[in-house]
């Protein structure tokens, strides 16, 4: 028997609060209600025997990686999300232990480090950190060689029963026992996969393939790796060939992985260094971000909160705009070569924070979108930055975004309609839709979830009205939109359909229905 502790689901509340339950879709609402009635919450799951947890529904959507590339996302159920969350936070300090030590510089990849924000990861390490210990490394032996390369569909493919065995040696074993138990469950019995999507997901990978690393070790390669990514370095081509060759059969051998034959390739190290060594935009990206976050440190701000631009003096308004972001952006969009996303979505997203996205720079990513597509969530959160409820242009503006719905190069992914509906669920930019034109065209899940919550902002009574004896035709996830939604209805017709409900609703619905009658739509 394995209970997981309340400090535990304390702290995955706070992360998932913070910094999102994945790295990929848009916040779950349900969390909003999980806070309402923490109290309870918290004494359920920590009162249950997670050897005999049921896994809730979760939902997938395949998300673009790269110019051309995807990636199968997972969207956890959100009791699901804390468990899993609260069950590696208890077991980080067990399987950092197990890892290659951080000083050594060599692996430096979410290693464990949560803090009071709710962060799970040391913000030490980076894929920064990899290019600069990459660059050290190569420019250390100017003749020399070094093999780049990466594993192919790395989360996709860890093997359950390998990732049991490193839990077994890292961790309690009733951790490894329950942990093996719940990934069973979400992949439906197939016996590889972690979800990706939840930070937690990062750090069993990185337990997974620890014994890589030290077969590498033991055989004296010479190589820094971040995630799935390795760099090779060696004196001689043949050398550097022997060792990448290693490191191919091992994964192999172990975690029947492989490297990915695209993405590798042996080259000098002063061909890796020119080619990887920073650029003047990567320059003045890190001292952007540098001088933003030593500006926030100053003025007393947290780098997370949202910064009302008004608010701030003169003398800071002007520190401010002297970073020159949204000229950054516009440079971005308007040369001919390609965007570089990660520039582009941190000067987005900052430009949010201050609120300093002009209607002009919004009408620009709209224009852009396709070439925006990486950086698409950061461009949808802008928006109704440019554009307020209540500004001259926020009726245009909405209905300019609602009409990338029909994009050609975003209409594919379910991906792009879910973050670009998150506008929508709001009072005012709910009136703007078609919601029940949309929700009869779009019949995907994740998409009808969003048009829900859309019907519901807009109040469309009618709508919600006559699907309340069908209420259990819904799926898991549009059924919690729908119990949010109906709270639009006057509050004596609600109240006694909650109550008539309440027998068969499950505990997250039960605590949907709370939240949303302290919080109707209407």
């Amino acid at each position: 028997m394995l209970r997981v502790s309340a400090d535990a689901l304390d702290f995955a509340l706070a992360h998932v609060e913070r910094h999102g339950d994945t790295d990929i879709l848009p916040p779950a609402f349900e969390y909003q209600a999980i806070r309402h009635s923490w109290g309870e919450v918290r004494a359920h799951l920590s009162d249950q025997d997670l050897d005999t947890w049921s896994v809730r529904p979760s939902r997938q959507c395949l998300s673009p990686k790269g110019q051309l590339g995807f990636r199968a996302a997972t969207q956890l159920d959100p009791l699901d999300t804390l468990i899993y969350t609260a069950l590696v936070y208890e077991i980080g300090v067990d399987i950092e232990q197990s890892r290659v030590p951080r000083a050594d510089g060599i692996v430096l990849s979410h290693r464990f480090g949560p803090d009071m924000s709710g962060r799970l990861y040391s913000r030490e390490f980076s894929f920064e950190t990899f290019r600069r210990r990459s660059l050290e490394a190569a420019s250390s032996n100017p003749d020399g060689w070094v093999a780049l390369t990466d594993i192919a569909d790395f989360y996709q493919r860890i093997y359950a029963h390998r990732l049991e065995n490193a839990l077994n040696e890292a961790a309690p074993k009733d951790h490894a026992r329950v942990i093996a138990k719940l990934l069973n469950k979400w992949n439906l019995g197939v016996s590889y996969g972690v979800p990706v999507g939840p930070a937690a997901s990062r750090l069993l990978a990185e337990l997974c393939i620890t014994d890589v690393d030290f077969a590498l070790l033991g055989e004296n390669v010479v190589y820094c790796r971040y995630s799935d990514d390795y760099r090779v370095f060696a004196e001689t081509r043949p050398r550097v060939l022997e060792q990448l060759t290693l490191l191919a059969n091992v994964l192999h051998q172990n975690h029947g992985l492989t490297l990915q034959e695209a993405k590798t390739e042996i080259v000098p190290a002063a061909e890796f260094v020119r080619r990887f060594r920073e650029t003047d935009a990567q320059q003045e990206r890190r001292v952007l971000e540098s001088n933003f976050h030593e500006l926030l440190d100053r003025l007393g701000i947290d780098t997370y909160a949202t910064i009302d631009y008004d608010d701030l003096d003169p003398d800071q308004q002007q520190a401010v705009d002297e970073l020159n972001l949204a000229d950054i952006v516009t440079d971005q969009i308007t040369r001919d070569e390609r965007v570089d996303p990660a520039l582009t979505g941190f000067a987005l997203r900052r430009l949010s924070q201050v609120g300093q996205v002009s209607p002009q720079l919004a009408e620009l990513l709209l224009d852009h979108i396709q070439e925006l597509t990486l950086v698409y969530r950061d461009v949808v959160s802008a928006l109704p930055v440019a554009e307020p409820p209540g500004s001259p242009g926020y009726e245009r503006l909405m209905q300019r975004a609602l009409s990338l719905l029909d994009h050609p190069s975003l209409a594919h992914l379910e991906y792009y309609r879910v973050w670009l509906l998150t506008l929508f669920q709001d009072t005012n930019a709910a009136q703007f839709g078609s919601w029940q034109t949309l929700y009869g065209d779009l019949p995907d899940p994740l998409t009808r979830r969003e048009l829900v919550l859309a019907m519901g902002y807009a109040r469309n009574q009618a709508w919600v009205r006559t699907r309340k004896h069908s209420v259990f035709d819904f799926g898991a996830w549009e059924r919690r939109a729908y119990l949010t939604a109906a709270s639009c209805l006057p509050a004596d017709e609600a109240s006694h359909w909650y109550r008539s409900l309440n027998p068969r609703l499950d505990e997250l619905e039960r605590w949907v229905v709370a939240w949303a009658k302290e919080n109707p739509l209407r």
